[in-house]
């Protein structure tokens, strides 16, 4: 707290009856001398002596006055009282009791109360010394966009907040994909993938937020926010909400029936498939076997299960009826945009066209990682209970194909 002299020295010679204060008298070569002083990162050591005129057996206080002022008058100072040791006194000042700020200068007079008069040392003074930056975060570490989005604003917070220097240099790996400038706006470019990279002056600190940039939404398809656009009707489907046609995993044609001995990779009783087996390696369908490539060209292709479950985590969902058909309404997460799925049911050998209206299976193009091969990874949601799940399936099984595109 700031002090006014006359209040400290009446509080001080209470003892003796003093009530006012006497005239000030400067002189820091005999009286009182004021040293220099030793700033820490968190608090200053203030250095002051008594003069050889100085008689320390009538000293009744010593100390300094510390304010933000050059040449301060003392009822605009803080003041720090300490006691004297062998003609020496010091005191330890915390920043935070002066209210200081890094990089401001302070200043500061050493001053004792001798004989009942009041005696200060010239002005010095001391900066509050600044932190070194100790690491740097932005408010996006990943981000998707499409050609052409409004641009994206990175913020990047340095530690510690009373850091010297917090300034830091953008740079963009491929600024032909995705462009940043020295306030680090971004300006999606091209399709393609980049990283933008904010690094710290002091210590070259850095942190990263990749980019993707994605082409234009293809007609037919709905952004919402993933890394692909979703088609918003199932292959084969004249409409949205339509249950669209049936195929079993690697065919890109339909079937009347769907059964082991018709399927187009072998039999299926039991022994490795002829195509995408232990043999060949291949776990993701080729795009000559994969039904949205073949039947909706362009971009399309069916997701991989690792779109699908990025289709999971980025929406919510709700069983719902829209367009006449009961289903599951995805909810984007980041857009609020929605893809719907009816629950178109499934193909299978025992009992034909199964679950219409109750049940949704629709295929990805990943092959299921156990059953010798056997079976594909199918999105699979039962509309009257239970969360969308991701397992695998008998490859002959005839199911649904919804689209997406890069």
């Amino acid at each position: 707290m700031k002090k006014s002299f006359c209040v400290l020295f009446a509080a001080v010679l209470v003892a003796a009856a003093v009530t006012s204060c006497k005239e000030k008298v400067e002189n820091d070569k005999y009286e009182v001398v004021t040293l220099d002083n030793d700033a820490g990162e968190s608090s200053v050591i203030l250095y002051g002596k008594l003069g050889p005129d100085a008689e320390p057996s009538l000293v009744s206080d010593a100390g300094f006055l510390v304010s933000d002022k050059k040449g301060f008058a003392e009822d605009d100072a803080f003041v720090f009282s300490t006691p004297v040791s062998g003609g020496e006194f010091s005191s330890d000042v915390d920043y935070f009791g002066i209210s200081g700020k890094r990089g401001e200068t302070y200043y500061y007079r050493a001053y004792i109360i001798m004989d009942e008069q009041h005696y200060t040392g010239r002005e010095k003074s001391f900066k509050i010394p600044t932190l070194k930056v100790t690491g740097i975060s932005l408010n996006y570490s990943s981000y998707i966009a499409v050609v052409g989005d409004p641009r994206l604003v990175l913020k990047a917070t340095v530690v510690p907040e009373e850091a010297g220097d917090k300034g830091v240099k953008w740079a963009s790996s491929d600024s032909k994909v995705a462009s940043v400038t020295q306030a680090g706006v971004v300006t999606f470019v091209a399709k393609g993938e980049a990283d933008i990279t904010a690094t710290t002056n002091d210590g070259g600190f850095e942190a990263k937020c990749h980019i993707k940039v994605k082409a234009a939404c293809p007609d037919g398809g709905v952004d919402l926010g993933l890394s692909v656009f979703w088609a918003v009707k199932s292959v084969g489907g004249s409409s949205v909400g339509d249950y669209g046609s049936y195929y079993a995993w690697g065919e890109t044609k339909t079937k009347t029936s769907y059964t082991r001995a018709n399927y187009a990779f072998g039999n299926f009783n039991y022994e490795d498939p002829s195509k995408y087996n232990a043999s060949d390696g291949k776990n993701v369908l080729m795009s000559g076997d994969d039904a949205a490539a073949v039947n909706f060209k362009g971009s399309w292709r069916m997701p991989t299960e690792t779109d699908f479950k990025e289709l999971l985590a980025g929406c919510t969902y709700k069983m719902t009826t829209l367009y006449g058909k009961n289903g599951m309404l995805l909810t984007s997460k980041s857009n609020s945009k929605t893809l719907f799925l009816p629950a178109a049911g499934i193909w299978d050998e025992g009992s034909g066209l199964n679950s219409l209206g109750a049940h949704g299976y629709y295929w990805s193009a990943s092959l299921y990682s156990g059953n010798n091969y056997r079976q594909g990874v199918m999105l699979h949601f039962n509309y009257t209970s239970g969360a969308p799940e991701l397992k695998g399936y008998a490859r002959y099984y005839g199911a649904s194909v919804i689209a997406v595109s890069d």
